[in-house]
């Protein structure tokens, strides 16, 4: 949820929290600081290791 991890360790904590099943939905949100290219580079770390349903999560649009 909100805990930070490690690069190295995404994917080994992400297999454990799911039990090993890449069919579990990964929802991943990107902190508004940080660059859209990195997130998508987690994005297709997380394809890449097997998992078919990840998705983008957003903020809900607010008007300034």
């Amino acid at each position: 949820q909100e805990t930070k991890v490690e690069y190295e360790k995404l994917i080994p904590k992400i297999l454990a929290v799911s039990n090993n099943r890449t069919d579990t939905r990964i929802f991943v949100r990107g902190d508004k600081n940080i660059n859209y290219g990195r997130v998508l580079e987690i994005m297709g770390l997380l394809s890449g290791s097997g998992f078919t349903k990840v998705a983008l999560i957003s903020e809900p649009y607010k008007q300034r």
